[in-house]
């Protein structure tokens, strides 16, 4: 019986995939929470606070994810892949604003690049440790 090799993505088309990973999170995640903003009594009152959520929420799944799912060079390409959502996302508010970009989004951003970094370093798979037996 032949065992079939595993034919592994490149860098640039893990990262790709990364990076529809992390966008696609997000955007799940913005819908869920706009779900719940909906019933609270003013929801346009949390619109700030539920972006900086969904932000920190998909940059935490999709780094963790992304770096569980690609073992010993997953933090390159989680942290690439939140590095290229976050410039993904910057431009489209770049076009939907024309051209003006606040601060609290570019903090926003940020925070969704830094959050997926701490939990791609978080999801990397430990290397198993071999128990000495002593006898």
């Amino acid at each position: 019986m032949k065992k079939r090799k595993r034919k592994e993505l490149g860098l640039t088309a893990t990262v790709l995939l990364g990076t529809v990973f992390a966008l696609t999170i997000t955007v799940m995640t913005s819908f869920a929470l706009a779900l719940v903003s909906s019933f609270t009594r003013n929801p346009t009152a949390l619109v700030g606070i539920m972006s900086l959520v969904t932000l920190l929420l998909s940059g935490a799944i999709s780094g963790f994810v992304t770096s569980k799912a690609n073992g010993e060079g997953g933090i390159l390409i989680g942290v690439l892949s939140a590095v290229m959502a976050a410039f993904i996302i910057m431009i489209i508010g770049l076009v939907w604003k024309r051209g003006t970009f606040n601060l609290g989004a570019l903090l926003n951003t940020l925070s969704f690049v830094a959050t997926s970094v701490i939990f791609s370093l978080l999801g990397k798979k430990r290397t198993k440790r071999s128990r000495r037996r002593y006898s």
